[in-house]
């Protein structure tokens, strides 16, 4: 994904364009949006990659009924009848029909049918090759249309389907084309109108494109909450579930320490070398109470002194933790959307943060990042200046709400670490802050 697209979504209006690099941060006041952002970030990843209906309401997001999602205009214009999600990738040209690089855009546009919010249109254009479009006629039929600069075919859903289309949008174009009988002869030879299906080599076009793109899509966004569980002096071995909150944490360490030493030995230099610079720990390690795996354990620290159970230290070890641990033991090209990683730490530790992110990033690792810390984000402007991380690798999203909208300023970050395309609003508190301070 290299563009996030929203129209009609809470605070978000015009539509707006937020441009997505391996590194990006999200910047702005409290309820400008930035949740908002990265909630719309996994749902357009389902919206790609899933057949199931879209969740607004999975942890560590809540979007609520329709009527809490789409926008209130206020007035003779009340709330927005529809809203519309949408992305633009840039795919390379083994991906491509066309075997040159292409810039994929995809749409959805969702309605309201009580509290619930159902599917009105899902598009998908290839610039310059074809769109396929699943949308409702005048007569409320649903329609799947396939258009390219030669030709235009249109066919009716049959009935049967019409529910699930509302529900699910139709995530799966291979699905369509035999459900709405456009797939060729070869693929569906029982369908009727043989005349207007796509010729075999306009669906093998469709089917690089989606199909092996659809089985073999990167990992889902794994999204992080604002504050991750509290620690505990003791920990019995269970089952670790991933969870936005961090409580499997605990459990991976203990069963990365008790399995590969390989991994284990890795792991904890990586964490003790942040917690060095971010002056946490110095030392991390997992006690085991007992000679099996089953038994109990505690995780402990230390920072110059003694090693101490983690629950006796500050708070920001466990807050920083299960991010830190998550992202070290992830497969290359992993996507997190992180929610003030920063809390809980002081200035030290959240310019740690920076240089942990451009590192991990040029790693191959994927982060939205929703932050209020100038020195993370100063620390990734001075890494990209050191070279530790390309510059176009890095988009700084600053949201400035005015009045009732949110606008979104896609900024970036030059060879120097310096900030380019920056509103005229950005930084306007710290400023008018210093100004007062100085008696100015």
């Amino acid at each position: 994904m290299n563009e996030l697209i929203m129209r009609n979504i809470r605070c978000f209006v015009a539509p707006e364009h937020a441009v997505i690099k391996p590194l990006t941060l999200v910047l702005g006041d409290n309820s400008a949006g930035k949740t908002t952002l990265l909630s719309c970030i996994r749902l357009a990843w389902d919206m790609a990659y899933r057949t199931q209906k879209l969740d607004f309401n999975e942890d560590p997001f809540r979007f609520g009924a329709f009527e809490q999602i789409a926008h209130m205009f206020g007035g003779k214009k009340g709330r927005a009848r529809t809203i519309t999600l949408g992305f633009r990738e840039m795919i390379n040209a083994e991906q491509s029909p066309s075997g040159k690089p292409e810039c994929v855009h995809r749409e959805l546009e969702l309605g309201k049918r009580g509290a619930e919010s159902i599917v009105v249109s899902n598009k998908i254009d290839v610039d310059g090759i074809f769109t396929l479009h699943l949308g409702k006629s005048d007569s409320g039929k649903w329609t799947v249309s396939y258009k390219t600069p030669e030709k235009t075919v249109v066919r009716d859903i049959p009935a049967e389907y019409h529910a699930f289309l509302t529900d699910h949008g139709g995530a799966s174009w291979d699905m369509l084309l035999h459900i709405s009988g456009l797939a060729p002869y070869s693929v569906r030879p029982d369908a009727e109108n043989k005349s207007d299906r796509l010729s075999e080599d306009e669906y093998l076009k469709i089917h690089r494109l989606l199909g092996p793109r659809f089985q073999n899509s990167a990992q889902r966004p794994f999204a992080v909450a604002p504050i991750r569980t509290q620690p505990e002096r003791t920990y019995n071995p269970a089952k670790e579930t991933p969870g936005p909150e961090g409580s499997h944490v605990p459990l991976v360490l203990a069963k990365t320490f008790f399995g590969d030493k390989s991994v284990w030995t890795r792991l904890k230099a990586a964490l003790e070398d942040f917690g060095k610079a971010g002056g946490l720990f110095d030392y991390i390690d997992v006690r085991p109470l007992g000679k099996s795996e089953s038994d109990p354990f505690q995780i402990r620290v230390r920072l110059g002194g003694p090693k101490i159970n983690y629950v006796d230290v500050g708070y920001g070890v466990s807050q920083v933790l299960p991010i830190l641990v998550d992202a070290i033991l992830s497969e290359e090209r992993a996507r997190f959307l992180w929610q003030q990683p920063e809390v809980h730490l002081h200035p030290r530790g959240q310019a740690a943060l920076g240089t942990f992110l451009a590192r991990m990033s040029s790693g191959g690792r994927h982060f939205v990042v929703e932050t209020h810390s100038d020195y993370l984000v100063n620390r990734v402007r001075s890494e990209v200046a050191a070279g530790s991380i390309p510059a176009e690798n890095v988009s700084i999203l600053f949201l400035e709400r005015k009045r009732n909208q949110v606008q979104i300023h896609n900024m970036s970050i030059d060879s120097l670490g310096n900030l380019k395309g920056a509103p005229k609003g950005y930084r306007k508190f710290f400023f008018d802050e210093d100004r007062r301070f100085l008696g100015t």
